[in-house]
């Protein structure tokens, strides 16, 4: 099969988080970022995403923060969109990690799709946050 480039002029759009956020919840329990893109009719999408975390601990460490795209439309996970971010393997040491997602998924009509995250395992926490400025989220339709 001969290699096929992607359509430049397919529908597409992105989102920048402009605001940090700190992450504050219990460990494992997810919560919105802010940031979110609309795609805006049925069809199968790449999602995609990068997203900048930070993480220090005091106490307890081998904390991390989680990823997830959330279907805010439908209020479900999307289905295998899980990632791990930023680790402190130690305490007293901030830990910048950068982390890339990617997803296809098919929607039956317009979905807002939110990017989600969650601080796991920590004991005191200095700094568990998705940070502004390097943080996006995009998507190209594919069909």
């Amino acid at each position: 099969m001969p290699f096929s480039p992607v359509n430049p002029t397919a529908t597409n759009g992105s989102a920048s988080l402009s605001v940090g956020v700190t992450l504050t919840g219990s460990s494992g329990v997810f919560s919105t970022t802010g940031l979110s893109v609309t795609l805006p009719e049925a069809g199968t999408y790449l999602l995609m995403a990068e997203v900048r975390t930070t993480v220090q601990v005091s106490a307890g460490a081998q904390a991390y923060i989680s990823l997830e795209f959330y279907n805010a439309t439908d209020a479900a996970v999307v289905a295998g969109s899980f990632r791990f971010a930023a680790w402190a393997g130690a305490v007293n040491v901030a830990v910048v990690s950068t982390t890339p997602m990617q997803k296809i998924v098919t929607v039956s009509a317009s979905k807002v799709i939110q990017l989600w995250a969650a601080r796991n395992n920590g004991g005191t926490y200095l700094n568990s946050s998705v940070d502004a400025g390097t943080t996006e989220m995009s998507f190209v339709k594919l069909a």
